[in-house]
């Protein structure tokens, strides 16, 4: 993003019209480097002047509910009718305060018609099947979205940092005051300031990995898990199995890897499938459940992937070129 688009964009903010994903670019904008934080700063004070020669009502609004934000003991009774002179004078300083407070505050929406917050916004992000996505949430914690997943969140959080999550997704949780829940179809996981892996797909099980802080694991049916760093909670029809895990086997694909280790041929399929962007099919013959693979996936193409599990076990594949289909079956 040049300067100018920069600029448009803070008269956006000002103006009510920039939306909560532009706001939150915007912010990590700011915070890239030391020039555009004093860019910021002098921006902020030509806005106030431009301030003076327009009178516009909303942007005055908006700077007297941010000094609210910024000093909440000098609240006024009626900021509608309260006199506009006190905000003519409001350049550097203010634009210092404005600064510090955005960039504390986070993304944050005002209404422009009264002075309460406007209604948060729900946002989706997608990462369809054969991509992967890393972002920032409004509170500043970090996401990772695997292939063939979604995530819905609010454009700013409130009394509680809740999300919801359909497929895999990994989090490094900002600690804050409200717990941070994530959401799925089987049940929630809730932290406050942690590093976790949530796979949540819907033809696969219910699985969370703890690398380091604390979660609770509680399911729509009552059942509940509580992890330390290191443990993992697998959701079965039998309730939950926790286990000491490497942690890296599931939070790899983060850095681009898939490791398997002695993984069913059925499990393997599923991942690599949602990876490569392919459909997988076996044929109904048991013999392919009890074939197990160790390897690590990272730069392989997928026909050399299709190679490997020729090599190293006794299956074949057809290639449905058309409808990008792969069935794997046991050789006679």
């Amino acid at each position: 993003m040049d300067y100018l688009q920069y600029k448009n964009r803070i008269k956006q903010f000002l103006e009510g019209t920039l939306s909560g994903t532009e706001e939150i670019k915007l912010l990590e904008w700011i915070k890239q480097s030391p020039d555009n934080k004093k860019y910021f700063h002098y921006l902020q004070s030509s806005l106030g002047e431009e301030v003076k020669r327009r009178q516009n009502k909303v942007v005055t609004l908006r700077w007297q509910q941010l000094l609210e934000r910024i000093e909440p003991e000098k609240k006024t009774k009626n900021p509608f009718t309260h006199t506009l002179k006190r905000y003519y004078h409001l350049t550097a300083p203010l634009a210092a305060a404005f600064v510090i407070g955005f960039i504390i505050a986070g993304v944050v929406l005002w209404n422009v018609t009264k002075p309460a917050k406007q209604a948060a916004i729900q946002q989706k992000i997608t990462a369809p099947h054969g991509a992967r996505t890393q972002f920032t949430l409004p509170d500043s914690s970090l996401v990772w979205l695997n292939c063939g997943s979604e995530l819905l969140f609010p454009s700013h959080f409130e009394d509680k940092r809740q999300i919801r999550l359909t497929g895999e997704a990994y989090f490094e949780v900002k600690k804050g005051k409200s717990p941070f829940v994530v959401s799925t179809v089987y049940g929630d996981v809730e932290v406050k300031g942690t590093s976790f892996n949530v796979k949540a797909y819907q033809d696969d099980f219910f699985e969370t990995t703890l690398v380091k802080g604390k979660v609770n694991v509680l399911t729509e049916k009552g059942n509940g898990a509580a992890l330390r760093p290191g443990y993992q909670a697998v959701y079965t029809p039998t309730g939950f199995k926790v286990d000491k895990v490497e942690t890296e086997l599931y939070t790899s694909w983060t850095e681009g890897r898939l490791i398997f280790r002695k993984e069913s041929l059925p499990q393997m399929a599923k991942r690599l499938g949602r990876w490569y962007n392919i459909k997988i099919e076996l044929d109904d013959d048991k013999r392919l459940e009890d074939i197990y693979y160790t390897a690590t996936i990272e730069m392989e193409s997928f026909s050399e992937v299709l190679n490997l599990l020729k090599v190293t076990a006794s299956v074949d594949y057809t290639w449905d070129e058309e409808n990008r289909v792969i069935n794997l079956f046991y050789l006679k």
